[in-house]
């Protein structure tokens, strides 16, 4: 390693619980986690590969493919390396108006760290 590795942490809180972002550069790629709600978990990865070329897989009964996928690609249009992104957020028993209110909070996370990576 030659000391560039360093992670940024964003913080955002509904219904009384956290959600979490890690980014972490690497010496080439990063590396983000996005987890929180009631339960932090895996849920789904997806991998930007050097081409920008998306995988993913996702757990049996999960929905965070959505995030992970748009947070893969964002990312990668920014940085041209590969990118992991782990998602792993729940919440029990969201109406339809309050899952919208975590995609948005998410979005917001996404446009900020977004901005903290054109920075450097």
């Amino acid at each position: 390693m030659d000391g560039r590795l360093n992670t940024t942490e964003l913080h955002a809180e509904f219904l009384n619980h956290k959600i979490t972002v890690y980014c972490q550069r690497l010496d080439y790629g990063y590396e983000i986690r996005i987890l929180g709600g009631q339960r932090s978990h895996v849920g789904s990865v997806t991998v930007a590969d050097e081409q920008g070329n998306l995988q993913t897989i996702t757990l049996p009964g999960h929905k965070e493919d959505v995030i992970t996928r748009q947070w893969a690609a964002q990312i990668w249009e920014i940085v041209k390396q590969p990118v992991s992104v782990l998602g792993g957020v729940h919440y029990d028993d969201l109406e339809k108006e309050q899952l919208m209110e975590v995609i948005h909070v998410l979005e917001k996370l996404l446009a900020e760290c977004k901005m903290n990576l054109q920075k450097s």
